[in-house]
């Protein structure tokens, strides 16, 4: 009786979703999922959903930590690759995308590599024997006519090559005009990835969050989902 109710009592993992289940040989409708931990539980509950349906299986192609800023840190590879990839191999009839989670950071572009100019021919040294090429005497200066005008100098403060840099890469705080610029940029190619399946695609917003900080936040992620979504003609699902 006492274990029985340790059991009972003891805490639920909601770190991640309970396995897969078996998968069905017969099925003809393969549902993709890709997105972070959230995804995860969102596959977990459409299995459960078409448990009924043997010709509907659910492929889970989540990676928990991801996020659209940043798909691995230890890889150099975004998620709009991954979902090219991932479509090529699973040849889905529905893509549903859940991601967000883990995009309330700082944006930091990568930068391009440095192009150096190649280094230029030298003079060639003159033939002997050929003639010099004199240079003709340039027109007196008219008395009469007057200097041109010189633009006066722009008076913007010189900027800093740390300056310049965050100017252009950032890194960019979280709600920043433009961090949410750069974020929208993220947003877009992923959608043109999972579009490029030519099957239906569905994106489906966060859920609420513990806490009223949180949940703003999931709220403010939300509506770029929602907007870039009916831009690009995908369905969005708000949970």
């Amino acid at each position: 009786r006492y274990d029985q109710r340790q059991e009972r009592e003891a805490p639920v993992d909601y770190s991640r979703a309970p396995g897969p289940t078996q998968k069905k040989p017969e099925a003809t409708t393969p549902i993709v999922v890709m997105g972070d931990a959230n995804a995860d539980w969102l596959a977990y509950g459409l299995e459960d959903a078409f448990a009924e349906k043997p010709e509907i299986g659910v492929v889970r192609k989540h990676r928990t930590d991801s996020g659209l800023i940043r798909y691995d840190a230890r890889r150099d590879v975004e998620w709009p690759q991954v979902a090219r990839e991932i479509i090529a191999a699973e040849k889905p009839k529905f893509i549903v995308m859940m991601i967000g989670n883990n995009d309330r950071q700082t944006i930091r572009e990568k930068q391009p590599p440095v192009v150096r100019p190649a280094p230029k021919a030298a003079a060639q040294p003159a033939q002997p024997g050929a003639a010099a090429v004199p240079t003709p005497p340039a027109p007196p200066a008219d008395p009469e006519q007057q200097p041109p005008e010189q633009p006066a100098a722009a008076e913007a403060p010189a900027m800093t090559p740390e300056q310049a840099r965050q100017a252009n890469y950032g890194p960019w705080e979280f709600h920043s005009e433009k961090w949410e610029l750069a974020y929208i940029r993220r947003i877009d190619a992923t959608i043109a990835a999972l579009k490029s399946a030519g099957v239906p695609v569905i994106w489906v917003g966060l859920p609420s969050q513990r806490g009223p900080k949180a949940s703003a936040d999931s709220s403010y992620l939300n509506e770029l989902y929602r907007s870039r979504a009916e831009k690009a003609g995908i369905v969005y699902v708000d949970v």
